[in-house]
């Protein structure tokens, strides 16, 4: 039996520890410079239009995932 996997409760990085990949590997997947990739896994940025539909495209994740992912790593950094 599978586990099913919450990933709005997860950051982007816990994400990317998930997929197996780091922040160059996956930036490569989605089409993004790794820096912009980084900014989300530390929740110093949120994406941008543009960079949002990349992320959707590239994971099938829904787009307010990805938001909540973000927002949980900026949450985590302000707790930190």
């Amino acid at each position: 039996m599978s586990k099913l996997v919450n990933y709005e409760s997860m950051t982007f990085r816990q994400y990317l520890e998930h997929l197996g990949m780091g922040v160059r590997q996956f930036a490569r997947e989605v089409g993004v410079d790794p820096s912009i990739i980084s900014h989300y896994a530390r929740g110093r940025f949120s994406p941008s239009a543009a960079t949002l539909k990349k992320l959707h495209q590239a994971t099938g994740l829904p787009e307010g995932t990805i938001i909540r992912m973000v927002e949980n790593s900026r949450k985590e950094r302000e707790s930190a």
